[in-house]
């Protein structure tokens, strides 16, 4: 004869109260971690011409934030020069900030050697003051190799970001809406007689 173990009452309720939290809590933050993380995955830059212009063009990324909920984010990657090639760096598009910045700790990657580059101090939203390196960096954009510059920031945390200084002399930002990215148009260059 075979013992056959049955459930009690108790233990069946207790595997009922599990089941109903697993799917009250569990699921349907499971469903919403997804969801986030499908809104957030990039799309590849999309490079296209219109009347003969060049326009690179960017999907929003969603950040989601506790008091606001979700807000588009301009972000762009973009190919860095750095001491071994190129590498893709992600950047904010920051029209508030006078100069891009990346963070000191690659400067290595870079190519760049800190101890050449003069030392300032920048003074950041809300006043906040902190110390970088004034440089430059050398990006790709559209089929340009463009020279911006940029500090060093010694704050570990900092963005990478892509700032006024050297770029809106070229090109032409425009944020898309309709289409929820961020575009940059090339200056049309005259030609050479």
């Amino acid at each position: 004869m075979t013992k056959v173990d049955y459930l009690c009452p108790r233990h069946i309720k207790a595997m009922r109260l599990i089941l109903k939290f697993l799917s009250l809590f569990i699921l349907p933050t499971f469903i919403i971690v997804l969801t986030f993380a499908y809104l957030n995955s990039k799309k590849p830059e999309v490079l296209t011409t219109i009347e003969g212009q060049k326009i690179l063009s960017s999907p929003y990324q969603n950040t989601l934030y506790e008091e606001f909920g979700i807000v588009y984010t301009p972000t762009v990657i973009l190919p860095v020069k750095t001491a071994s090639g190129f590498r893709n760096y992600s950047f904010l598009v920051d029209t508030g900030a006078i100069v891009s910045a990346i963070p000191a700790k690659e400067s290595t990657t870079l190519g760049v050697n800190l101890a050449f580059l003069p030392r300032v101090a920048v003074e950041g939203y809300g006043g906040q003051t902190s110390f970088t390196y004034r440089g430059n960096f050398i990006v790709k954009i559209l089929d340009d190799l463009v020279t911006l510059p940029c500090v060093f920031s010694e704050v570990d945390s900092s963005n990478y970001i892509i700032g006024r200084k050297g770029f809106f002399e070229n090109y032409t930002l425009n944020f898309n809406s309709e289409k929820k990215a961020v575009e940059f148009i090339a200056r049309q260059r005259k030609p050479r007689p």
